[in-house]
């Protein structure tokens, strides 16, 4: 947050920019809300699951077919949960979401007070038999509507999923017993489930395109697994809007697009949901900020195998800070790239020192050390004059600890 924080602040006091923060751990997220109050003539949107004013978050709103992707990552975040989950499995359990929310969506009746999660949950599992008997009476219907396509996804529940004899119904139980615990969870049972008239639900598209401050707090210190998977959809809800932001503009005569900063701490907390926005980004103006302990965590961000994500995330990276205390394994690494720094003088800096690589003004800045420090502190400017000294051309010359560094580590 030494970091993040001054960046944030810069973000929020810009009224041409929109800022959205992810956090799973709550401190960074709190110390923005309150940085955001100061803020005038800013829309603060805060979100943390366990607040009763949290807004909701609608997963049922939007097309068809962006409803299945939303229910599909959730499948697909629980799935790589339990790996015992087989490849049929994994087919039927697609086809039932794409299925069910195309006959739901097309016939909002049989879902009786509206599509939530809650209601979703009740109808893929046909408690008490009203499912079947629903879909029976829309199947009679359908027959002489014309309608073929609703009708054989009707026939498919009916006579695929439903039937018990055909094993699709116990091959989907993941999904829904996964589906349910989220559901019942006490915190975000009143997050997902909306109440009419509906009222304060979080708005991805809008937030973007009108350059809001949102601020989630996932809040996996209390939630655990499930404020992982809570979090990785919203930012999948975040990302689905970021790649439709200039259609959903047009559609709104909106000329004027804002750029919109993301920040996610403790980005291995979460599965690189977000990973398109590093190569395709920029070209929808967004810019995306994380923090990782180090590079073997990226390599294993929500406790899957990320080496592929976490290569895409490095080839990607235009700005890069390093504290002090690296294992020897990234020390190493960077210290090819930071050319004029050896590992070990990477590794051992002084509490308060940063070593960074940055682009300014389009140019690529030479490797440096700098100074961060706690609003409240002095900084110790004169550290670094004292223990460097620079050439010209910007090369670090050693002047304290040289012995030291030279004789125990190169």
């Amino acid at each position: 947050s030494q970091i993040l924080l001054p960046l944030i602040l810069q973000d929020l006091a810009n009224p041409n920019v929109g800022v959205t923060i992810f956090d799973p751990k709550e401190d960074l997220a709190l110390k923005a809300r309150d940085l955001a109050k100061r803020i005038n003539n800013r829309k603060v949107i805060y979100l943390d699951p366990l607040d009763e004013l949290c807004p909701k978050v609608d997963l049922f709103n939007g097309t068809a077919n962006q409803i299945s992707n939303v229910l599909s990552r959730i499948f697909a975040t629980t799935n790589k949960l339990d790996g015992s989950i087989e490849r049929a499995n994994k087919y039927i359990t697609r086809t039932l979401i794409e299925k069910s929310i195309n006959v739901l969506k097309s016939f909002p009746n049989l879902c009786g007070n509206g599509l939530n999660i809650e209601s979703y949950c009740e109808f893929i599992s046909d408690r008490y038999n009203i499912a079947k008997v629903k879909l029976t009476k829309l199947r009679e219907s359908l027959k002489n509507s014309g309608n073929t396509k609703r009708l054989s996804e009707v026939n498919w529940l009916l006579d695929e999923y439903f039937k018990i004899e055909t094993g699709n119904y116990e091959k989907c139980s993941s999904f829904r017993s996964k589906l349910e615990e989220l559901a019942s969870n006490y915190y975000l049972q009143s997050v997902f489930n909306l109440e009419e008239p509906k009222g304060n639900i979080l708005n991805f598209d809008e937030h973007i395109a009108n350059g809001d401050i949102v601020i989630i707090n996932t809040k996996n210190t209390v939630l655990g697994y499930l404020g992982k998977i809570f979090g990785e959809i919203l930012m999948y809800l975040y990302t689905s809007a970021v790649f439709r932001r200039y259609s959903y503009n047009k559609e709104r005569n909106i000329r004027y697009i804002k750029a919109n900063f993301l920040y996610i701490d403790e980005f291995a907390s979460f599965e690189p949901v977000t990973i398109d926005l590093f190569t395709q980004g920029r070209g929808f103006k967004v810019g995306t900020y994380i923090t990782i302990q180090n590079r073997t965590i990226l390599k294993l961000c929500g406790n899957i195998d990320t080496t592929s994500e976490a290569f895409i995330i490095e080839s990607n990276t235009r700005n890069l800070i390093l504290f002090p205390g690296l294992n020897g394994e990234d020390a190493e690494f960077y210290s090819s790239q930071f050319f004029n720094l050896s590992a070990a003088q990477i590794l051992y800096r002084p509490f308060g020192q940063i070593v960074y690589k940055i682009v300014k003004n389009k140019n690529i800045i030479p490797p440096s050390v700098g100074l961060v420090f706690f609003i409240d502190e002095t900084p110790n400017a004169t550290s670094i004059a004292k223990e460097f000294q620079f050439d010209e051309n910007g090369v670090i010359q050693w002047t304290r600890y040289n012995d030291f560094i030279n004789n125990d580590f190169e």
